[in-house]
Protein backbone atom coordinates (compact mmCIF):
# COMPACT_ATOMS: atom_id res chain seq x y z
CA UNK A 1 0.00 0.00 0.00
CA UNK A 2 1.19 3.26 -0.68
CA UNK A 3 0.94 6.36 1.47
CA UNK A 4 1.37 9.04 -1.15
CA UNK A 5 -1.64 8.52 -2.52
CA UNK A 6 -3.84 8.53 0.09
CA UNK A 7 -2.34 11.72 2.13
CA UNK A 8 -2.39 13.30 -1.61
CA UNK A 9 -6.17 12.13 -2.22
CA UNK A 10 -8.86 15.28 -2.09
CA UNK A 11 -5.76 17.91 -0.46
CA UNK A 12 -7.45 20.59 -1.64
CA UNK A 13 -10.31 20.27 0.42
CA UNK A 14 -9.05 19.32 3.85
CA UNK A 15 -5.90 21.25 3.37
CA UNK A 16 -7.21 24.29 5.68
CA UNK A 17 -8.84 21.56 8.59
CA UNK A 18 -6.44 18.66 9.20
CA UNK A 19 -3.67 19.01 11.70
CA UNK A 20 -0.63 19.61 9.57
CA UNK A 21 1.83 18.16 12.25
CA UNK A 22 0.55 14.07 12.24
CA UNK A 23 1.36 14.14 8.08
CA UNK A 24 4.23 16.26 8.30
CA UNK A 25 5.23 13.50 11.20
CA UNK A 26 4.37 10.64 9.04
CA UNK A 27 6.72 12.31 6.00
CA UNK A 28 9.60 12.52 8.87
CA UNK A 29 9.13 9.02 9.50
CA UNK A 30 9.27 7.92 5.97
CA UNK A 31 12.66 9.70 5.45
CA UNK A 32 14.14 8.52 8.37
CA UNK A 33 13.87 5.12 7.66
CA UNK A 34 14.74 5.57 3.81
CA UNK A 35 17.83 7.63 5.02
CA UNK A 36 18.64 4.10 6.76
CA UNK A 37 17.90 2.15 4.19
CA UNK A 38 19.28 4.07 0.92
CA UNK A 39 22.75 5.30 3.77
CA UNK A 40 21.73 8.87 2.40
CA UNK A 41 24.11 11.70 5.12
CA UNK A 42 21.11 13.94 6.40
CA UNK A 43 21.35 15.87 9.79
CA UNK A 44 18.98 14.75 12.73
CA UNK A 45 15.76 17.01 11.79
CA UNK A 46 16.77 18.12 7.92
CA UNK A 47 15.18 15.21 5.63
CA UNK A 48 15.88 17.50 3.11
CA UNK A 49 18.50 15.82 1.04
CA UNK A 50 16.49 12.26 1.46
CA UNK A 51 13.55 14.39 -0.26
CA UNK A 52 16.11 15.02 -2.92
CA UNK A 53 17.39 12.19 -3.02
CA UNK A 54 14.10 10.21 -4.02
CA UNK A 55 13.26 13.02 -5.88
CA UNK A 56 10.18 13.76 -3.70
CA UNK A 57 8.63 17.10 -3.14
CA UNK A 58 7.97 18.14 0.47
CA UNK A 59 4.31 17.46 1.57
CA UNK A 60 4.37 21.53 1.90
CA UNK A 61 5.02 22.22 -1.73
CA UNK A 62 2.72 19.26 -3.21
CA UNK A 63 -0.32 20.68 -1.10
CA UNK A 64 0.20 24.34 -2.65
CA UNK A 65 0.89 23.21 -5.93
CA UNK A 66 -2.72 21.47 -5.75
CA UNK A 67 -4.06 23.93 -4.12
CA UNK A 68 -3.24 26.62 -7.10
CA UNK A 69 -3.95 23.91 -9.90
CA UNK A 70 -7.48 23.59 -8.33
CA UNK A 71 -8.12 27.35 -8.25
Amino acid sequence: MFVRPIINYMSVLWDPIVQLKLLERVERKFSRIASCVFKIDCLTHDYTPVLAHLRLAPLDDRRHDANLTFI
